[in-house]
């Protein structure tokens, strides 16, 4: 069975990453793709705070955010040997 393109562009078109498009790493809200760690962590936040955590002020500031997560993740490993 084929998916036509039609079809799935009429579904994510809808899901909120579409709204990405066109793109602008530095001045439009960047909603990144939603996975299931993503679900696991908004799974029981109010709505207005799942919602929040779902947008980025823009591209930049998420990758400056994942690149500092990161640099804490390994900081930590490294405090507990595990480096």
């Amino acid at each position: 069975m084929v998916i036509l393109e039609k079809s799935l562009l009429s579904y994510y078109s809808k899901l909120p990453f579409a709204k990405n498009f066109p793109f602008d790493p530095e001045k439009k809200p960047f909603y990144p793709v939603l996975t299931d760690n993503h679900y696991a962590y908004i799974f029981d936040m109010s709505a207005k705070d799942a919602a929040a955590a779902q947008v980025y002020p823009s591209y930049k500031v998420y990758k400056a955010k994942q690149k500092a997560a990161s640099e804490e993740l390994q900081k930590l490993l490294k405090s507990l040997g595990r480096n």
